[in-house]
């Protein structure tokens, strides 16, 4: 999990443009923010860990994808939003680069400590 590039899925509008099975597979991590999930099921695109306070996500989805093999990490504190946990763990797994679809939506980034 640790280093290279990582793509982070936040529950914001993804482009379209984008061929994000290509981008999935060149990455060497994706996370997604709890409230990415449900698309990331709809999409066939299973991140390599969901992570976020557990309130955007459905239990159905997390119990789907955890009987899949996925990695939840559940973070309950309320002090960042579910982005900026992603950012930080990134940062404590020392991703060289992060490509993050999504961003503009839900909370504000603005209290990431990265």
């Amino acid at each position: 999990m640790e280093g290279g590039e990582w793509l982070i899925l936040a529950n914001g509008p993804w482009p379209a443009s984008i061929d994000l099975a290509s981008l999935h597979q060149q990455a060497a991590f994706t996370l997604a923010c709890d409230g990415a999930l449900g698309r990331c099921m709809e999409m066939a695109l299973f991140p390599d860990a969901v992570i976020g306070d557990g309130d955007s996500v459905m239990a159905s989805h997390l119990e789907r994808y955890r009987a899949g093999g996925g990695r939840v990490h559940l973070e309950a504190s309320q002090e960042e939003n579910d982005l900026a946990k992603a950012l930080n763990m990134a940062v404590r797994n020392d991703a060289q680069r992060c490509i993050v679809l999504g961003a503009t939506g839900g909370d504000q980034i603005g209290r990431a400590h990265v």
